[in-house]
């Protein structure tokens, strides 16, 4: 399995952003963070492309979630600009269990995937 999951999009770098914060909670997600890495390099004095990554928990954070490292919950979901078009790609959380505990994925990680996959669809179709 692949440890990220990517799409391109039609729709500008902008539009995509407000889509994320748009239908994150159809998906079942609420965004926890969210850092413009463009803007706080450029405050810096480095110049990149369009860069904005979110980091989204599942709403239903109950006892489910609660035994699960947060760093595999804890999606991390970005939007940049490569080659002059708009991506929008997750970190897989089955990947990132399978990678960091080394453990069978079970079937809450893989609902978990599947939402993210989804979630990430919806945008790009944006």
């Amino acid at each position: 399995m692949e440890l990220a999951y990517a799409r391109s999009c039609r729709a500008p770098y902008e539009t995509i952003v407000e889509a994320v914060e748009q239908i994150a909670a159809a998906h079942g997600f609420r965004i926890s963070e969210k850092r413009d890495i463009q803007a706080m390099l450029a405050a810096k004095g480095f110049s990149i492309a369009p860069l904005t990554i979110f980091e989204v928990l599942p709403i239903g954070e109950g006892t489910e979630w609660s035994d699960l490292p947060e760093v595999i919950v804890r999606c991390r979901l970005h939007v940049a600009v490569i080659d002059d078009e708009t991506h929008v790609g997750v970190l897989r959380p089955a990947a990132l269990c399978d990678a960091l505990l080394r453990s069978p994925v079970e079937d809450l990680i893989r609902d978990l995937d599947a939402a993210v996959v989804a979630f990430v669809d919806e945008i790009a179709a944006t």
